[in-house]
């Protein structure tokens, strides 16, 4: 595979990811994508956006995977700013998420609480 072709495959991934939150009702202005190869999440949202979704989320659309090194790579890389949602796809497979169980159920413990359970 060619490195133009990959940095296509994580594109699409990225734009996919966008796509759905917009479809959640997200304003396309407030969820946008980062240039393949720019610092930071895969997936940016305006500061509104972050606190719906309290998350740094990482696109990976690859063949094979080591999760645990993809996801330990993003926490170095934004170093325990935000929970990290890491958003993978192999080939001719769905995408799936990752996240640290820990996290998830720190998160919505928090929501829960604030509706009164």
């Amino acid at each position: 595979m060619t490195p133009k072709s990959a940095k296509a495959k994580g594109r699409n991934l990225q734009n996919w990811v966008r796509n759905q939150f917009i479809k959640l009702g997200f304003l396309p202005g407030d969820v946008k994508t980062a240039i393949m190869g720019e610092p930071g999440a895969d997936v940016k949202f305006s500061p509104a956006v972050e606190k719906a979704v309290p998350y740094h989320i990482e696109c990976k659309s690859r063949q094979k995977f080591a999760i645990y090194t993809i996801y330990k790579k993003a926490q170095e890389s934004i170093k325990g700013e935000k929970p990290i949602l890491l958003v993978i796809k192999q080939n001719k497979e769905r995408p799936l998420v990752v996240v640290d169980a820990e996290d998830f159920f720190e998160i919505y413990e928090s929501q829960l609480t604030s509706m009164g359970y």
